[in-house]
């Protein structure tokens, strides 16, 4: 099958609605590029009408990637002085290269900077030709292995080609690219330290030193990643994983994509975007809707001292939309018995059908309440103390493995809970989020919700999303117990009005609600910050429920 190949110099917020959502590991990317190469893609593009200062030889794919980075580069910084790009030794040096050629054709002051300058020089045809290229266009070209000892002038743009999928976190980062890195945080520690201008860094597909599939990096000795802090990352092709989880979200600056073609992947990840349309199932979309459109939600009761969560989750099962939410279990709870104000009812079992929600508040009660609800629950969220029993008990977790092959379950754990049910560190969860995720999927027979940081949705099948919301508010107590609630309205709602697939898998029900409540929940969180911008404002779980 050839490829879907129309040329596109145009690029995008990543959360546009014309930015592709498709993720895939960067080994794809790579196969993506020579498919492209097979199917003659990467054959120079005719020289038609005014003469273009790139080689000859240049690859159709990397003429539209350097035209773009052109045309976007010069909207992101419209008043720089003097462009310096510093480039490394593979095709994502020669893009740089090719953009200073651009950028000197149309007489802007533009110099290179190569730290590995023996590699470069001996690197593939394509980047030599275009730094000879750029010496006989007179661009100074620099083959300095360290940063100028001055700080760059606040008008100039550094351009920050130095890697890209070419860059793996276990061959490390070479001294030299080391050396550029920390010049690039200096600059902007001490800018912010005197409250001065800097000069700009734009990166080229991804900052340098990120994993471009976990989104992590070398770490120096005093704990600081090894990752150059961009102002804006222009992603070519597509988004990347390590874009959009772990550091990723705090390091590419302002996010643009430029698409230049669609491929066609295998990958059936996606990045979820606030901007998605909310999907027909939910109650509150549906015209002819009542409560019965909106399913039940049966949050069980937790410990007398923890009835807060409790509430919390019930609360946003109700204002997701849920039609129906009980607070199940036998013990009485004083501070539960307000809630009937709220519209939610008391049971002592799961009314028939319902989601049921275990381990907000459960303490340890919660491993009791597991071993008898596991096989006879139907769709279950299990968070907090739900997972830590879970994580203690063998037989619960043969158990919860078992009931997947008849009943799916959602499990929502933070890093830590995700490192006691994988029997890791968190260290090792956060090295390689995704692949925690999808480890657990399989060997719970479960969805997970890998909270954090662009939080990871992943289920047995090897389908996985990244949620592109959130914001660092959330990182208050009760914001889990929300999602959780939240979560199981969603899964409610989704089993009264959703349209099944042919080609539906036996989690993709589960994983599209959890996926929604995420996404949700996140831009929630947003819009508090949004206004309440002050850094001494604290947001509390229950703001989440305002704009639900």
């Amino acid at each position: 099958m050839r490829q879907s190949f129309t040329p596109t110099l145009s690029a995008y917020p990543w959360d546009s609605a014309q930015a592709p959502d498709r993720l895939a590991m960067a080994d794809e990317w790579r196969a993506w590029e020579a498919h492209c190469h097979a199917a003659g893609f990467d054959q120079p593009v005719p020289q038609a009408g005014s003469p273009t200062p790139l080689p000859s030889q240049t690859p159709a794919l990397m003429t539209l990637a350097v035209q773009a980075l052109f045309q976007w580069s010069l909207a992101m910084a419209p008043h720089t002085r003097v462009w310096r790009v510093v480039a490394g030794h593979g095709h994502q040096a020669a893009d740089g290269v090719g953009l200073a050629l651009l950028l000197n054709a149309q007489g802007h002051d533009t110099e290179i900077c190569l730290p590995r300058s023996k590699q470069a020089q001996s690197g593939p045809p394509i980047l030599r030709q275009m730094l000879a290229a750029a010496g006989a266009a007179g661009i100074a070209i620099r083959h300095d292995a360290c940063p100028p000892q001055d700080p760059a002038d606040s008008r100039d743009t550094w351009i920050d080609a130095l890697w890209g999928l070419g860059f793996r976190l276990s061959h490390g980062v070479p001294p030299t690219d080391q050396a550029w890195i920390r010049h690039w945080q200096d600059s902007r520690r001490q800018a912010q330290m005197q409250g001065g201008s800097r000069a700009t860094l734009l990166s080229v597909d991804l900052p340098s030193g990120l994993c471009p599939d976990t989104g992590r990096a070398e770490q120096l000795q005093d704990g600081t990643p090894l990752v150059a802090p961009a102002d804006a990352t222009l992603s070519l092709v597509g988004p990347k994983p390590g874009l959009c989880t772990a550091l990723g979200p705090e390091v590419r600056g302002d996010w643009w994509i430029a698409p230049l073609a669609r491929p066609h992947l295998s990958s059936p990840a996606r990045l979820l975007k606030p901007i998605t349309s909310p999907p027909a199932w939910l109650r509150r979309t549906r015209t002819l809707a009542h409560k019965g459109w909106g399913g039940q939600v049966a949050v069980w009761a937790g410990t007398p001292d923890m009835s807060g969560a409790t509430q919390l989750a019930a609360r946003a099962a109700l204002r997701a939309g849920a039609g129906r939410v009980y607070v199940v279990g036998q013990a009485e709870l004083p501070a539960l018995e307000r809630m009937s104000d709220d519209g939610l009812m008391r049971a002592a079992c799961p009314p028939t059908g319902s989601v049921e929600v275990i381990g907000c508040g459960g303490g340890a009660s919660a491993a009791r309440l597991l071993l008898a609800r596991l096989s006879l629950a139907g769709p279950l969220v299990l968070d907090a103390d739900g997972l830590n029993a879970v994580a203690g008990d063998d037989t619960l977790r043969d158990a919860l493995a078992a009931r997947g092959f008849e009943s799916p379950t959602i499990l929502t754990p933070h890093p830590l809970e995700a490192a006691r049910l994988c029997r890791s560190t968190i260290d090792a969860v956060e090295q390689d989020r995704i692949g925690c995720a999808l480890a657990l999927a399989a060997s719970l027979r479960s969805v997970v919700v890998l909270k954090g940081p662009g939080t990871v949705i992943a289920d047995p099948s090897g389908r996985w999303s990244i949620n592109g919301s959130g914001h660092a508010v959330l990182a208050t107590a009760g914001s889990g117990d929300v999602l959780a609630g939240w979560i199981a309205s969603c899964w409610a709602q989704a089993r009264q009005g959703r349209q099944a697939e042919p080609t539906d898998t036996h989690w993709d029900e589960a994983h599209e609600a959890a996926a929604h409540a995420v996404l949700s929940h996140g831009t929630a969180a947003q819009r508090w910050a949004a206004t309440h911008p002050h850094p001494s404002q604290t947001m509390l779980a229950t703001d989440l429920l305002t704009p639900v």
